[in-house]
């Protein structure tokens, strides 16, 4: 398909199945399927594996639900939200919007992919409501790029992200909603998830329903683990507290898992720190000239406090990778090494002190 003709046909099908406001209006989707990139940092770097969520029941507190009205701006009234939670003030979307179109991140009347909203959110921030708020104007003057005064961007840079992971596992979704993240995301939006066809309390998803409207953007803001019998995700639309249960939706965990887009989440560390952590995430290192060994492992550098704690822990075999010092110092410290804890502790607990080394030596040669 011909690139420029996806929004018009996403807007084609929006009119004739989307959402409408109690006064019949067309209310919008607007989220395009964007490509997958590696350079994207992954929550997995954290190396966290199977989680247990703290609660039976938890949800992050939103203080301003987003209304997009008939515009396609739901990625950017979502990304919004998800900005607000950690500035603590209400931002502006239509600030967001008009950065975003100028930026060439919007196609048509609002079409945007997470990625690109999320980088735009990172170079160039989101300006506070107050200094330009929401109005009831056509799509040129919503978006005019002319609003962007230098008093606002400076403003909107006061409010930037320092970077974004992603992910699609559902542990990492759930401990980041235990540390108060929310995540961005989306899914393929169809007619029969609309109250005007139906959809109704207790305003859960958890299969296909109807003609394919396009994509639509929101935030994972909780999750219950049996709500009505299911371990679902508690969202965040934005069509105004007037819809769904006063804006918010639910999708089965199973469902939205499978079908869902990427997640977005912003963690506040600098993209020096995310590459340092990416690169060298499960390895040995050390600084050239340096003694210290460290093994890298959930974001955290972890010192071996002597040999036999390295030889304990598959040093000989593995050896150690020379990085960078400002690599290195880049990422966190955290615990030390601890030779009871390894694999071979219960071979040389009752030797002496003196004895490890040669005893580890000779372990693991015969491994």
């Amino acid at each position: 398909m011909i690139p420029q003709l996806y929004p018009w046909l996403l807007a084609m099908r929006q009119r004739l199945w989307g959402e409408r406001d109690r006064n019949g209006k067309v209310l919008g989707t607007g989220l395009l399927r964007g490509e997958e990139d590696d350079r994207d940092y992954k929550l997995g770097i954290f190396g966290w594996g199977e989680y247990k969520p703290l609660r039976t029941r938890y949800e992050i507190p939103v203080k301003w639900v987003k209304n997009q009205r008939n515009f396609n701006t739901c990625v950017m009234n979502s990304a919004t939200v998800q900005k607000e939670a950690d500035e603590g003030v209400e931002l502006s979307v239509r600030g967001l919007v008009a950065i975003a179109r100028r930026e060439g991140y919007v196609q048509g009347n609002g079409f945007s992919a997470l990625r690109d909203i999320q980088k735009c959110v990172q170079k160039f921030g989101i300006p506070e409501a107050k200094l330009l708020p929401e109005a009831d104007v056509d799509w040129e003057a919503y978006s005019d790029v002319n609003l962007l005064s230098p008093a606002v961007m400076a403003n909107a840079a006061l409010h930037k992200s320092k970077s974004y992971f992603t992910t699609r596992d559902r542990n990492e979704t759930l401990k980041m909603l235990d540390e108060n993240r929310i995540l961005h995301t989306g899914m393929p939006w169809y007619q029969g998830f609309n109250m005007g066809s139906g959809f109704s309390w207790p305003w859960l998803i958890s299969m296909i329903k109807g003609f394919l409207v396009g994509g639509h953007a929101f935030d994972i803001v909780g999750y219950d683990l049996d709500y009505h019998g299911r371990k679902t995700y508690k969202l965040l639309n934005s069509y105004s507290t007037g819809w769904g249960d006063k804006g918010y939706f639910y999708a089965d965990m199973d469902f939205l898992d499978k079908v869902g887009y990427e997640r977005y989440v912003q963690i506040d560390m600098p993209p020096e720190v995310a590459a340092a952590i990416a690169n060298y995430q499960g390895q040995f290192v050390k600084a050239p000239g340096s003694p210290a060994i460290y093994f890298v492992t959930q974001g955290k550098r972890h010192l071996f406090p002597d040999m036999d704690t390295f030889l304990a822990f598959g040093g000989r075999s593995k050896g150690y990778t020379e990085i960078p010092a400002v690599a290195l110092d880049a990422i966190p410290d955290d615990s030390v090494m601890d030779i009871t804890q390894s694999d071979y502790w219960p071979y040389i607990k009752d030797l002496d002190k003196s004895q490890w080394r040669d005893a580890l030596i000779l372990l693991i040669s015969k491994r």
